[in-house]
């Protein structure tokens, strides 16, 4: 049997091997992996120089690594599990120590179970054996199994551990990054420079600068590149040039040509490049495309409606022309963008304009704007911003007229005396300046109307003596004529008395949001008997004697001011058979000149009966 010298020998042996596999496998795994992963690195590090590295080929170079590990990593369990043999070893020993004559590797074979030992002496056996058992008591492990591989282990690891230490003393921030970038984490490679890309939104159609901030160590003279990649698929390459420094670094800029197609942009500068792409967006600048001008007339003059609201007047193309003092102008305005802001300046003659601001509670593409119209203002413009930021590059303009308050238009209705059964023109039956006989009524009936409404109304008479029948009736002296009211009277309340609303009333308004009272008419039976001398008497009339009257309108927006006037009526007062005189001058003139124009008619060349 194997003396125990000989199984300590192999026992040795078996574990040296052991550790001797070990240790090359590390050395030799370390070495393959840490050029791998700095490869993966080096690589990267190129690649995110101009851009991000694609996450795939990021995946690949980790799962070549995984697969090489994993390969080391078999072999290094293959180095621990792994059992040496004993005819194995044994045979390695007689190869290391010829002297031993193949003793040592039949004493062990001897000993094996099941040994074929038939035929031969057992004396010759243990000699055999103890001569191999003599000598294995004086070979070593070492003898056996150098430590070359030990050693080699050593300088393929120390150097690769050097290297690495290296890299890291004089990286440290990037080497670590690359590092986690290899195994997928999502680190950022350290360069030189960093660059802060600023986002912008910029007018359509307008040219733009693009600003990147540039914290580091660089100079005027340094410039870089820029890359466009617009919505559409298009791209384009600029230079980002030097512009200024300040405290927080240093800023270049990239001119962009005038465009509207939203785009994001890198950039590089160095050996450093944008990590986060910066973006610019395009919206158009508000413009005012259409604006509503209302005149909300002055409630205290005018009332309201039935709503509560002023009456309005609509103004024509936003111009705004008024007569009322205390009006108010209200615009609407309509822009193409929402509008965040909005501020009107009205010009004012001889004086410094003045601004408007117009709240808003939400960008809105109406707005609505109130303001007042005070004495001097000759105009105003609308300068409106967008909920984007954008000013209006132009402000619309508009003009403001302060227009004179027309007195109202007054009309006295044409007289008018048909005849019972008689069948004769319209223009027949007008018996315009028809006398009055002595002691009689006259009906005077009139007409008017005003822009912003009636208030009252008045007779003006005169009485012209028949010794001054060469006075003309145009000549109009106010003081020479009597007044007389008309009809419920101003501001009259009622109610109203069916005398006073024949005198004078007014019409409702025509349509909703209208001003009421803006048309009226009315008539009086004006008697020749008891008219006052403005002395305190009467004037006793004669024939010859003639009245000149005309009828005067207040309107309500100025009740107090020139009123508007009829034209001057004239009656001469007539006996019986003089105003039946009149009348039968009158008809007759009236049948001569139709036969006239009848006869004319007939003579007319190329016309036969």
């Amino acid at each position: 049997m194997a003396s125990k010298t000989i199984r300590r020998l192999l026992g040795r042996l078996r574990w040296r091997e052991r550790l001797l596999g070990i240790s090359w496998t590390s050395a030799r795994a370390l070495c393959v992996m840490f050029v791998l992963l700095v490869a993966a690195c080096v690589l990267d590090w190129f690649i995110d120089r101009r851009r991000e590295t694609p996450y795939p080929l990021r995946v690949g170079l980790l799962a070549v690594q995984a697969i090489v590990a994993i390969a080391f990593l078999l072999a290094l369990l293959r180095s621990i599990f792994r059992r040496a043999g004993d005819d194995e070893l044994t045979l390695l020993v007689e190869e290391k120590v010829p002297d031993l004559n193949h003793r040592l590797i039949s004493a062990v074979q001897f000993d094996r179970p099941g040994a074929k030992i038939e035929g031969m002496s057992p004396a010759l056996i243990r000699a055999v054996t103890e001569q191999a058992d003599e000598r294995a008591a004086t070979i070593s492990a070492s003898e056996v199994l150098s430590s070359s591989r030990l050693k080699y282990a050593f300088l393929v690891a120390v150097p690769v551990a050097l290297i690495a230490a290296a890299i890291y003393l004089v990286a440290p921030t990037t080497s670590a990054a690359l590092v986690a970038r290899a195994f997928l984490q999502d680190s950022h490679v350290p360069r030189s420079l960093f660059l802060d890309p600023s986002n912008h939104h910029w007018a359509s159609g307008e040219e733009g600068t693009l600003e990147v901030r540039v914290v580091g160590n660089v100079s005027s003279e340094d410039a870089g590149e820029t890359q466009l990649r617009f919505d559409d698929g298009t791209s384009l390459r600029l230079a980002l040039v030097h512009d200024r420094s300040d405290d927080e670094g240093t800023v270049f800029v990239t001119k962009v040509p005038a465009g509207d197609v939203p785009f994001r942009y890198r950039a590089w500068l160095k050996d450093s490049r944008v990590k986060t792409p910066g973006e610019v967006t395009y919206s158009p600048r508000p413009v005012v495309e259409s604006i509503v001008a209302w005149v909300d007339l002055p409630v205290e003059r005018l009332g309201t409606q039935a709503n509560g609201s002023p009456f309005t007047e609509l103004q024509r193309g936003g111009d705004v022309a008024y007569r009322l003092e205390g009006s108010r102008v209200r615009l609407g305005l309509t822009a193409q963008v929402p509008i965040a802001e909005a501020r009107v300046r009205i010009e004012r003659k001889g004086k410094k304009p003045r601004d408007v601001d117009i709240p808003l509670a939400e960008a809105n593409t109406k707005v609505e704007v109130v303001f007042p119209l005070l004495p001097g203002d000759t105009g105003y413009a609308i300068s409106v911003r967008s909920d984007d930021g954008f000013d209006s590059r132009e402000p619309a303009r508009r003009t403001i007229r302060r227009l004179p308050l027309e007195p109202p238009v007054v009309a006295l209705v044409p007289e008018m005396f048909p005849r019972k059964g008689d069948v004769s023109f319209p223009e027949d039956d007008e018996v315009e300046g028809i006398p009055i006989m002595l002691g009689q009524r006259t009906r005077i009936e009139y007409k008017g109307s005003d822009r912003y409404g009636l208030s009252h109304t008045r007779l003006r008479f005169r009485v012209v003596p028949k010794t001054k029948e060469g006075e003309e009736a145009a000549t109009l002296d106010p003081d020479s004529f009597q007044p007389l009211p008309l009809g419920p009277g101003r501001n009259a309340k009622p109610p109203i008395s069916a005398k006073a609303r024949e005198e004078f009333s007014t019409f409702p308004a025509p349509y909703l949001g209208a001003l009421p009272d803006s048309e009226g008419e009315g008539r009086y039976d004006f008697s020749s008997v008891g008219i006052p001398d403005g002395k305190g008497g009467l004037v006793k009339l004669v024939e010859g004697d003639r009245i000149q009257f005309y009828v005067e309108m207040f309107g309500k927006a100025d009740p107090d001011g020139k009123p508007g006037r009829s034209a001057i009526r004239e009656k001469e007062i007539r006996s019986l058979s003089g105003y039946l005189d009149w009348l039968d001058k009158k008809y007759d003139l009236a049948a001569r000149t139709r036969l006239l124009e009848a006869q004319q008619r007939g003579a007319r060349p190329g016309e036969s009966d």
